[in-house]
Formats: structure tokens, sequence, C-alpha cells
């Protein structure tokens, strides 16, 4: 079997880049160990649409990214059938001490990102109910400098055309279907075994069904098992940037009556994150804080798919410290953890690019553990 390129992994990038390279024509195969598009990490992504980032090439990507989110058929350029959808939450992005805004906020100003500045007062009659307390730096809840007064107050950074998509399996569906439309091939149930290389380029990848596809090019777009592969075409070992799988947590919880509908909170100062789910949920995860142990695997199989209680009190507390109505507790610097218990699976990934990860919707109280491809 011949090819212009192979693309190894069909997810929401995977399948995006297979998108684009057929629209450029050229013959691509995409090969993925799953069933279909987006089984991977990408079904279980937070879904976040953010700006925030350290350099003008990621704000400027992600910011870019966004209209292709909000004109999602005209993106897609094909009937695809039923579509997932942007959800246009807003972001607010309180205030840390290790990442003032003055030095993150030119980067939006070039690259044209709206946003806004709230001091502690606007955040609190913005986002009613929510605890404005300053608690840096983030701690363990069996800590007790964890339940410590506040030392302060945040204010934030509101950037009203951030938000979330609904669905990440969907989304890859969609790209992928797209891709076949403009002529690409999916090979599913397959995972790469070889990649063969001579005078330094790669020359063709076989899979576990026999097939031997001839590229110059392969795309390493398999998420966690993107080590791996790196690994099979012998390269990596002198990359100035190197990933390797890191399980991550995100629970879901009933959103209470003073959040529907409010906008994605990035809470650094506390170490968490959250954001509103469809049918009137709550997703909670962690921005890996210090205190945090974090959990690599040297294989992303390994990975157990079961929630850990302890990860999922820890990051439901934090949340209700924010957001004290969650833990059923009023006033500044009240909150208690959710008595809820984990019962089935779901993790966290985001992505900067066009189109970047995504999320649907997952039953009340749950929690997952799950690989995802990290820089180490």
């Amino acid at each position: 079997m011949i090819s212009d390129a192979v693309v190894v992994g069909a997810g929401v990038i995977g399948s995006a880049i297979a998108l684009e390279l057929a629209r450029a024509g050229y013959r691509v195969v995409v090969v993925d160990r799953a069933s279909g598009p987006g089984q991977g990490s990408t079904s279980a992504s937070s879904a976040v649409i953010r700006y925030n980032f350290s350099t003008l090439a990621g704000v400027a990507a992600a910011w870019e990214a966004q209209f292709c989110w909000s004109s999602w058929a005209a993106h897609l350029g094909h009937d695809v059938g039923a579509l997932t959808r942007f959800e246009r939450s807003g972001l607010v992005m309180l205030d840390v001490d290790t990442a003032p805004r003055d030095g993150w906020l030119p980067l939006f100003d070039q690259a044209g990102v709206p946003y806004e500045e709230w001091d502690s007062a606007m955040l609190a009659d913005r986002m009613p109910g929510i605890d404005a307390g300053r608690y840096w730096p983030p701690k363990r809840i069996d800590d007790d400098e964890f339940w410590a007064d506040v030392t302060g107050t945040l204010g934030a950074v509101y950037t009203p055309d951030a938000g979330y998509v609904t669905d990440p399996q969907l989304a890859a569906q969609n790209l992928a279907a797209a891709a076949v439309a403009e002529g690409a091939q999916f090979r599913f149930h397959n995972a790469v075994t070889a990649v063969e290389s001579a005078g330094g380029r790669v020359t063709a990848v076989a899979l576990t069904d026999g097939t031997r596809i001839s590229a110059p090019v392969v795309v390493n777009a398999a998420g966690p098992w993107s080590g791996k592969l790196n690994a099979l075409a012998g390269v990596g070992s002198d990359f100035t940037v190197r990933v390797r799988p890191l399980r991550q947590e995100v629970a879901h919880v009933s959103a209470p009556e003073e959040y529907h509908g409010g906008p994605v909170v990035a809470d650094i100062d506390l170490g968490t994150y959250f954001r509103g789910e469809i049918g009137g949920g709550l997703l909670i995860g962690g921005t890996e804080p210090e205190c945090d142990p974090f959990h690599w695997l040297d294989d992303p199989d390994d990975a157990d798919p079961h929630p850990t209680m302890a990860v999922f009190e820890a990051q439901v507390t934090r949340a209700a410290r924010r957001l004290p109505a969650l833990g059923g507790r009023t006033g500044p610097g009240a909150s208690s953890a959710s008595t809820t218990s984990p019962t089935t699976g779901r993790r966290s990934m985001t992505a900067p690019s066009c189109p970047a990860s995504t999320s649907r919707s997952a039953p009340a109280a749950t929690s997952s553990r799950t690989p995802r491809s990290s820089a180490g």
C-alpha cells in the first residue's frame, strides 16, 4: 500500500491533520488501534477552549482555532451529520502570584484577544457565590494550612470568547468524516508494529494486521502512546522536549444553582479548574500544583481506568473552597468536600490547536484516571 503520509492516531488532532493533508491533495492513511475516531484520550477531554498561554505562538494559535469552532460546519466543508458544538461560556483566569497578568496580557493585545480585567469586587459581582480569597500556594487538603484564613483577595482576567466544546468524540468523528470525503483512508483495529527508514528518512510502517504502508512522512498523533511510536522509529533521544504519559483525573458533580451557565474558572491559586457541563453538571480538574504527586506511566496501557477517591475528594474540596455552595456552605473562605462517591471514568486534556481537545457529558458524580501525553 502506498501513501504520501501516514497519520498515527485518529483522535481530534490526528483527524484534523488528516483533513488538512487530504485537502491539500495528499494521499493520507490514518491508523488507530481503536474501533473508531476519537476513542482514545480525545473522548474524555475536558475540552476547555482558552487563550492564556505563555508564548505569542500559543496564544495566536488558540485564538485562531476559536474561529474554526465557532463556524464548525463551514470549517468541515462537508455534510457529516450531527455536529459537536462550541459553548461560548467565557473563562475567568484568577490572579496567581507566579504569573501576574501583566506578564501575559500583552500577548492578548498582540493577538487581538478581547478581555476584561476584574478586581476582586468585580469578580464577586460578576460571579455571585464565588470566594475571591487568596489562598496561595496550593496545598493538600490533609494539610492544616489548607483550611487557614485567606491572606487577601484576588482579581481575574475574563475572556468572553473562551468556553468548551460539548462532545470530543463527535468532534473527531466530524473531522474524520470530512477527511474521508476529501479522500483520506482510516484503518482501525490496527497499531503500528514497526517504522522503517533509510538514509535517515522514514520509508514505511508495518501494522498489526500485516499491512505495510509505504510513505515518506509519518505524523505522530498518538497522544499518550506517542512516546512508544517515537521509540519504534528510533527517534526522540536527542529531542529538546520529550513526551511521556501522565495519569490525571477529572471529577463530575452536580453544579450548584449559583453557577449554572457560569464561565470556566481557571484557579491556579488553589490548584483547580472547573467548568459547566450539559445537564447541570460541573467538571473539576487539577492544574498540577507542586503539592500533588504526579503519576507518570512507563506504558499507557498499564493505566488503571478506575477512579481514585483521594483524588476525587481533593479536587472537589478545592473547587468547593472557591465555590462554597458546592460544599453546602456559604461565606468567604467556607467550603467542605463533596460527599458524593465516584463511579465511572473520564479524564482531562486540553489542546490549543484547531481543533482543540473536546468534551462530552458524563453521569453525575464520576471521576476517572487515564493517561495523557505530557512534555517531560
